[in-house]
C-alpha cells in the first residue's frame, strides 16, 4: 500500500476525508446528503444556479424523496455546503465524485463530463481520488476520462486514483433507496478499487467489487438495456392484443401462472434520463464489432413509438366514440413526469404525446402534475377534468380516485386503472381501424378476474 493510498483510507476511516460532488441531480444530491449524514464534510457543486439557490434557501427541489426531505435540513450548511463554483471541487475535496448528465435530451454526449474533468485538473490532484458515476459507454473511463486527467502531468493509479461506480437509484421509490441498492465499484487498479469500496461502504449496505472499470460500465448499460428490451416486448404484446381483441392484462396474468414468466408493464412509453440513452450507449460501445445490434435498436424504436400511438388512440376515440373532430375536442394530460411519484420530467411520455396531438390537429390541450413546479404547461386538475378525453401517463399516488366522477373517456397509459367502457388502457378494450373485439369477454371480464395485487406488482 503506497503512502497516498494509506493516507486516503485512513482519512475515510475516520470520516475526515473531504468529499466534492459535481452534479446535484437526483443521484448527486442523494450521494452528497448520504455522505454528509455519515459525518463527512461534503461540498456539492452544480452549474444550475436555480439548484444552488434553492439549497442556499433551504429548499429541497426533490421533495418526493423522503430520505432527502428528512436528512437534508440536518446537514445543509453544516456538513453539506452547496456551491456553483465547480472549479473548486478538486481544491476542496480529497475525493471528487462526478455525476453529471451524459445526454442532451435522449442524445448521448460527453460534453458535460469533459467540462467537469477539465475543471478538476485546474487544481493539483496529487493524491486525490476521482470517481465517475455518470453513465458512459464501455471504455470511456479508460479511454476518455483518464487521458483528460493525465493532462495534469500526473499518472493515474500512481499520483492520483481513479474509479468508476455506476449510479443506481430509483427516484420516488421509498423501498429502493441509495443505501439499500448494492453499489458496483471498480478502479483503474486494485488500489483505486479498494479505496472505492472503503468509501462507499460508509453509505450503502453492500458493495460489489468487479474486476475492471469496463465491466462496471457494461453492467450499468446491460441493466437498462435489458429493461428496455423487456418493456418493448410487452408493448409489442399490447399492440398485438389491440389488433386481436385480447386484453393484455388478462394475458399477462394467465402467463404469470407459469413460474418462469416475468411480467412487465405495457405503457404509453418510457422516459427518464437513463432508459432512452443507455441502450444506445451500449450499442455504440460495439458499433465497430461484427455483432448484430438490431435487437437494441428495434426495442428503442418500438418504445419510442408508444407516445405517438397513445395520442393517435385518443384521437381515434375522439372520432369514433365522441363523433368529434380532433380540433373540436379538449384533451387533458394527467402526469408530466416519466415515473410514478417522481418529479423527474426528463423525456417523459407526456411531452411526446402532446406533440403528436398537436401534429394531428388538437387545438385544446391542458396538462397537470402535482409534482411539477415552475412549468409553463402545468395547469390545474380542474381544467384537465373538463376535457373530453384524459390521457393518464403516470400513476402517481395523488391520482387515486381522480376519475370517480369524470364523465369523459380516459386513455390509461399506465394500465393501472380498472377498465370499463370509458377507461381504455394500452392493449385493452379499444381497437383502432375497425378491428372487432368481443366486448363481453375482453377487458371487462379481465377487470373482474385479474387480482389488483398483480396489476400493481408487475414490473413497470
Amino acid at each position: 500500500m503506497n503512502t497516498a493510498m494509506a493516507k486516503l483510507i485512513e482519512k475515510i476511516g475516520r470520516r475526515a476525508a473531504r468529499i466534492s460532488v459535481i452534479g446535484l441531480g437526483y443521484v448527486g444530491l442523494n450521494v452528497s446528503v448520504s455522505f454528509a449524514n455519515e459525518g463527512f464534510k461534503v461540498h456539492g457543486f452544480d452549474v444550475d444556479k436555480k439548484k444552488i439557490s434553492s439549497l442556499e434557501n433551504g429548499v429541497n427541489y426533490i421533495p418526493e424523496e423522503r430520505y432527502l426531505a428528512r436528512v437534508l435540513p440536518k446537514v445543509l450548511g453544516k456538513k453539506f455546503i452547496p456551491s456553483i463554483e465547480v472549479e473548486k471541487a478538486s481544491l476542496l475535496g480529497d475525493v471528487v465524485i462526478i455525476i453529471v448528465p451524459t445526454a442532451n435530451g435522449d442524445v448521448p454526449t460527453l460534453t458535460y463530463l469533459e467540462k467537469a474533468l477539465k475543471s478538476v485538473i485546474r487544481n493539483d490532484i496529487s493524491g486525490k481520488f476521482i470517481i465517475i458515476e455518470s453513465t458512459v459507454k464501455v471504455g470511456t473511463t479508460d479511454e476518455f476520462v483518464v487521458p483528460i486527467l493525465e493532462k495534469s502531468g500526473l499518472t493515474a493509479g500512481e499520483d492520483f486514483f481513479v474509479a468508476y461506480s455506476p449510479e443506481r437509484i430509483d427516484p420516488g421509490n421509498p423501498d429502493k433507496t441509495l443505501k439499500s441498492i448494492p453499489k458496483i465499484v471498480s478502479g483503474i487498479n486494485s488500489e483505486s478499487a479498494e479505496i472505492a469500496a472503503e468509501l462507499y461502504e460508509k453509505i450503502v449496505s453492500k458493495v460489489v467489487l468487479v474486476s475492471s472499470m469496463r465491466t462496471a460500465e457494461f453492467v450499468k448499460l446491460m441493466e437498462n438495456s435489458q429493461r428496455d428490451v423487456n418493456i418493448a416486448l410487452m408493448n409489442m404484446f399490447a399492440l398485438m392484443c389491440e389488433k386481436s381483441g385480447i386484453d393484455v392484462e388478462e394475458a399477462l396474468f394467465a402467463a404469470s401462472t407459469k413460474w418462469n414468466f416475468h411480467p412487465y408493464k405495457a405503457s404509453c412509453g418510457v422516459g427518464g434520463h437513463c432508459l432512452k440513452k443507455d441502450p444506445l450507449l451500449l450499442a455504440k460501445s460495439f458499433e465497430n464489432s461484427d455483432l448484430d445490434l438490431g435487437l437494441i435498436y428495434s426495442a428503442r424504436k418500438l418504445n419510442d413509438s408508444m407516445p405517438p400511438l397513445t395520442a393517435e388512440k385518443a384521437a381515434a376515440i375522439c372520432r369514433e366514440k365522441l363523433g368529434k373532430d380532433v380540433a373540436e375536442a379538449k384533451f387533458g394530460i394527467l402526469g408530466l413526469t416519466y415515473k410514478k411519484n417522481s418529479s423527474d420530467a426528463r423525456n417523459a411520455p407526456a411531452q411526446f404525446i402532446m406533440e403528436r396531438l398537436g401534429e394531428i390537429g388538437a387545438k385544446r390541450i391542458s396538462a397537470y402534475d402535482p409534482l411539477i413546479r415552475d412549468s409553463p404547461i402545468n395547469g390545474s386538475l380542474m381544467d384537465v377534468l373538463k376535457s373530453d378525453i384524459v390521457i393518464m401517463t403516470v400513476a402517481h399516488d395523488a391520482f387515486k380516485g381522480v376519475f370517480d366522477t369524470f364523465a369523459g373517456y380516459v386513455v390509461d397509459g399506465t394500465n393501472t386503472l380498472e377498465p370499463s367502457e370509458r377507461v381504455i388502457g394500452v392493449g385493452r378494450g379499444f381497437a383502432q381501424e375497425g378491428v372487432e373485439q368481443d366486448e363481453g369477454n375482453g377487458f371487462e371480464k379481465c377487470g373482474q378476474d385479474v387480482p389488483q395485487r398483480f396489476r400493481e406488482s408487475a414490473v413497470e
